[in-house]
């Protein structure tokens, strides 16, 4: 089978889906926009430097010189209204359209335009696949029961999963608490700064943030400010070397807003990590309340203080948790395990070509 992947590179899922399928015996090019410094696309798609409501678009010439180049049996675009709508403007098929979260979540709830937009180019797809059933159940709403969609999280590598349940869970006198998640609006990494500057004097505790994006600086300023001198910032870490260090840590905390199924979560469930994260519906899916984890409102930073508290004064709970939480991923998140069900889809699609 002959995979075009279309989507920015800068994110570690397109590459991901790439390195699994070539490792499969397919032949697979990536096609971008986006540039990155240790990843280079097969086909770089040429645009203009504007908003991306005009950028995309201009990129059809050479999109389309990419697909009469590669001539593959399928099309893969990853994110609605990018390059799910090159994927629309170029009638190729068979196209399956990967849908993200904030792209139908956030991004077609803007406007009219926006939820038309995707409505549009989602009907356009033979196959549209979600990460979760919430995001397949919105998906639904805007087009309707006409087209397929797969429901399959991306997951985390059996080899991860193995690693988290070698590791030692120990009530430790000082918790390693983490977060992941990308420095950007919707992830509102401040709230959990601000909570950790509730907890000061009251719990024995370190942390730590993975990661980049458009509010770092914001972010650091504000962790200068508190006086977090048990507060580290990384920036971002290549994917191997950021799941190794993950496994160091005991909690792990998202504050975002939105989200789909987070690869972010499953990774800390594999790991081993207590989950403390906002009670979203993407969230839900995976997490129980006082079960397997622990969830707060959206910006409550005071909430998410109590929250942490409660799970560094319930080894218990955090024990029962991360046990839960293994055979969760076990059952549902293996990435080999959900590939295949991916690559099966698009043999089939290919087949019918």
């Amino acid at each position: 089978m002959r995979l075009l992947l279309a989507g920015d590179i800068r994110p570690v899922h397109l590459r991901r889906y790439a390195e699994y399928f070539k490792e499969r015996g397919h032949d697979v090019a990536v096609a971008s926009a986006e540039n990155s410094s240790d990843y280079t696309p097969d086909y770089d798609i040429r645009v203009f430097s504007a908003p991306d409501v005009i950028k995309y678009p201009t990129g059809i010439f050479s999109f389309r010189k990419a697909l009469n180049d590669f001539k593959p049996d399928i099309l893969n675009c990853h994110f609605v209204p990018n390059y799910g709508l090159l994927g629309a403007m170029s009638g190729f098929h068979p196209l399956a359209i990967s849908i993200w979260g904030s792209d139908i979540l956030v991004s077609a709830r803007k406007t009219r335009f926006h939820k038309s937009r995707a409505r549009k180019i989602m009907q356009r797809a033979d196959l549209l696949l979600a990460d979760a059933e919430m995001l397949s159940d919105a998906a639904r709403k805007i087009i309707g029961h006409s087209i397929k969609i797969l429901t399959v999280p991306f997951g985390v590598k059996r080899e991860l999963l193995d690693l988290g349940c070698r590791k030692e869970i120990k009530d430790a006198e000082r918790l390693k608490l983490v977060s992941t998640r990308q420095m950007v609006g919707v992830t509102r990494v401040g709230d959990f700064v601000e909570a950790l500057n509730l907890l000061k004097g009251h719990i024995d505790f370190e942390a730590s943030l993975f990661g980049d994006g458009p509010e770092y600086d914001i972010i650091k300023r504000k962790v200068d400010s508190f006086d977090l001198d048990n507060v580290s910032m990384h920036g971002a870490l290549p994917h191997d070397e950021l799941l190794n260090k993950l496994l160091e840590y005991d909690i792990y905390v998202s504050c975002s807003r939105s989200d789909s199924t987070s690869v972010s979560l499953l990774e800390a469930m594999a790991s081993g990590l207590f989950p403390i994260v906002s009670d979203i519906a993407g969230n839900r899916e995976w997490i129980s309340h006082e079960e397997n984890g622990l969830l707060f409102t959206v910006g409550d930073s005071s909430r998410l203080n109590e929250m942490i508290k409660r799970a560094v004064n319930d080894f218990d709970l955090r024990k029962r948790a991360i046990q839960m939480n293994f055979d969760i991923i076990l059952k549902k998140a293996v990435w080999e395990d959900n590939m295949a069900l991916v690559e099966k889809e698009f043999e089939a699609l290919a087949a019918k070509k």
